[in-house]
């Protein structure tokens, strides 16, 4: 089973192995790319990610493969 980001709790970090949203990829989710989540409050997901910390949804986040 693969892992994605909304499997993560706060504070946890982890690489990203691939992603397949066209928005997140615009905003640098590539492979090989180290995160961290922030914070998670009722489905949205605040990650740190070169340097900026980017929210989005569960939902959305279901796309990136850790």
């Amino acid at each position: 089973m693969k892992k994605s980001i909304k499997d993560l709790i706060e504070g946890e970090k982890a690489i990203i192995s691939s992603c397949e949203d066209r928005k997140l990829l615009e905003n640098g989710f590539v492979e090989g790319t180290p995160i961290e989540v922030y914070k998670k409050i009722y489905g949205i997901t605040c990650v740190y990610i070169r340097g900026a910390i980017v929210a989005a949804r569960d939902k959305e986040y279901e796309k990136v493969n850790i």
